[in-house]
């Protein structure tokens, strides 16, 4: 993406329909900082920093950019992982992982990953000591001023599971809440729009969120068949799930089609292979998945650092014209790339194998694929 500046990474594009496009991206810097809840331990913090970028979408490589901060007045004082977390050596600070999704009448929106706010003292004391949020960037002419969903003008939305209807497997110290996907439904017999997410791709589990910011469990569908080729890895998600209507689909039929992700560690974990692919989900609730593609062919930077040569992460997914695909995502984390695929190659890659690419990686693999929740 000829916009983006060296460096900046993991964008998300979504395309609108007076011909303009937006775009979030980010950069990312490593540095040194004192603890503020105790001064004598010193950390590394990795500190993200949020840009949007609006334009035509006849020439995504000139979007003009300028920073995002959701939060816009109002100062977020982040809470501190402490040393229960990564053992209190490593730390993050600002928006991860940022996507981009359109609500027909409603506006763009982002959802994100951040820490929660400090309260009674510098420390994340919660079980979740980073979950995910939803901003509102701009809002459809059209939205009511007291739409629940119009958050515009009270800032972002913490959303977090209800806890009276999820648990935590394991009793884990701590919980951090990545790559929610949010898409939307409208019931046929209410006409009442849903936002759903996506929580996790095998067993398939999706909330219904609510503009409180609590997010409902509704429905859990395994795959076994389908997943079988995944069961060693722990499958993550990615970003937004798109709808695809039946003159649009590979099928002839309607569905909803999403971009999963799981990690492959070599070298003692030094280096990571991440590989993608693309799914679809049923039309309705439980929304199943129905089918999984070959590998995405993604490109790998391998002119950085040697543990980031093998590092994608897609976090822009939009639908195009005539059925395509724009597919936004970061290379060797300093990178924007997008790959655009036509209906004809999507239907290429649902070739019904689950093809794995093979890659010339000479270093010994490593054994452990740690549960992440996301």
């Amino acid at each position: 993406l000829g916009f983006a500046r060296e460096r900046w990474y993991n964008p998300s594009l979504v395309l609108l329909p007076d011909g303009s496009a937006m775009c979030a991206i980010k950069d990312t810097k490593q540095v040194k900082k004192r603890s503020m809840g105790k001064p004598t331990l010193s950390r590394t913090v990795w500190v993200n920093r949020l840009y949007m970028c609006t334009g035509s979408a006849e020439d995504l490589h000139s979007l003009s950019c300028k920073p995002f901060d959701p939060w816009k007045t109002k100062r977020h004082r982040e809470c501190e992982f402490g040393t229960r977390v990564r053992k209190g050596k490593l730390d993050t600070s600002g928006l991860g992982d940022v996507k981009v999704w359109r609500w027909p009448g409603k506006g763009v929106y982002v959802i994100f990953g951040r820490k929660p706010q400090h309260e009674s003292s510098f420390w994340c004391e919660g079980l979740v000591v980073y979950h995910q949020w939803i901003a509102q960037v701009s809002a459809d002419p059209g939205l009511k001023e007291d739409d629940p969903w119009r958050l515009n003008n009270g800032g972002p939305l913490a959303v977090l599971p209800d806890m009276t209807t999820h648990r935590y497997p394991g009793n884990p110290p701590y919980v951090m809440e990545k790559n929610w996907m949010p898409f939307l439904y409208t019931d046929p017999g209410t006409r009442v729009e849903h936002l759903y997410v996506t929580y996790y791709v095998q067993p398939h589990i999706v909330f219904e969120v609510f503009p409180n910011g609590s997010a409902l469990h509704r429905w859990t569908t395994p795959a076994p068949n389908l997943m079988a080729q995944f069961q060693h890895y722990d499958v993550h998600g990615g970003p937004p799930v798109v709808y695809v209507p039946a003159k649009q689909s590979i099928t002839g039929l309607p569905h909803y089609l999403g971009i999963m992700h799981h990690i492959e560690r070599f070298d003692d974990n030094r280096v990571r292979l991440y590989r993608h692919f693309l799914f679809t989900l049923a039309p309705a609730p439980p929304f199943a998945i129905t089918a999984i593609s070959d590998e995405l062919p993604l490109v790998f930077n391998k002119l950085h650092k040697e543990h980031t040569h093998w590092v994608a992460f897609v976090s822009g997914l939009c639908t195009g014209a005539h059925g395509s695909v724009y597919i936004t995502y970061g290379s060797a984390d300093i990178q924007s790339r997008l790959l655009i695929l036509s209906l004809e190659h999507i239907k290429s890659l649902f070739s019904g194998q689950i093809k794995f690419t093979e890659y010339d990686i000479k270093l010994q693999p490593s054994d452990a694929h740690k549960l992440k929740v996301g």
